[in-house]
C-alpha cells in the first residue's frame, strides 16, 4: 500500500469520524448545561486555532497517542491488539482533559484512530502514521468548519 492510498483512506475515515462524533454529540446533548461553552475564536485567535487544530495538533497527537503508545505496547507485550488500541485510546482521551464531556467524546475518536493505526501498520509504520494523521486532520477540518459557522 502506498502513502497516497493511505491518504485516501484517511480522508474517508476522517469524514466517518466526524459523522460519528456528530452522532455522539447529539446523544450527549443532555450534558450541555454542565459544559462551559466558549465563543468561536476570531482574528489572531482564529489563525492560531486553525494552525493548532489542523496542522500541529493532529501531527503531535498521532505521534504521541497512536504511534508511540501502540508501538510501545507491542514492544513490551507483543501483538496484543486490544491492549495496544485500548492504551492508545485512553492516552488520546486523557490528552483532552480537563472537560469530562470532551474526554468521553475523545474516547470514540481515540478508538477510531487507534484502530486505523493498528490496522495500517501491517503495511508499514509510515503508512499507518499517514493514514491516521490524514484521518485526524480531515476530521478536525470538518469539525472546525462546523464549529466556526
Amino acid at each position: 500500500m502506498t502513502k497516497i492510498t493511505a491518504v485516501l483512506y484517511g480522508c474517508a475515515f476522517g469524514v466517518l469520524t466526524a459523522l460519528g462524533l456528530t452522532a455522539i454529540d447529539a446523544g450527549l446533548d443532555y450534558l450541555k448545561p454542565f459544559v462551559a461553552s466558549e465563543p468561536p475564536p476570531s482574528g489572531g485567535e482564529l489563525a492560531v486555532y486553525i494552525v493548532g487544530a489542523i496542522f500541529i495538533g493532529p501531527a503531535l497527537e498521532t505521534l504521541l497517542s497512536q504511534m508511540a503508545v501502540v508501538e510501545a505496547v507491542i514492544f513490551r507485550f507483543g501483538q496484543k491488539k486490544w491492549l495496544a488500541i485500548g492504551a492508545s485510546t485512553l492516552v488520546f482521551a486523557l490528552m483532552h482533559l480537563p472537560s469530562a464531556a470532551r474526554v468521553a467524546r475523545m474516547l470514540f475518536l481515540g478508538l477510531a484512530f487507534g484502530l486505523i493505526y493498528y490496522q495500517f501498520r501491517r503495511h508499514s509504520k509510515s503508512v499507518a502514521f499517514t493514514a491516521t494523521l490524514t484521518t485526524h486532520t480531515v476530521h478536525n477540518i470538518l469539525i472546525s468548519a462546523a464549529l466556526l459557522m
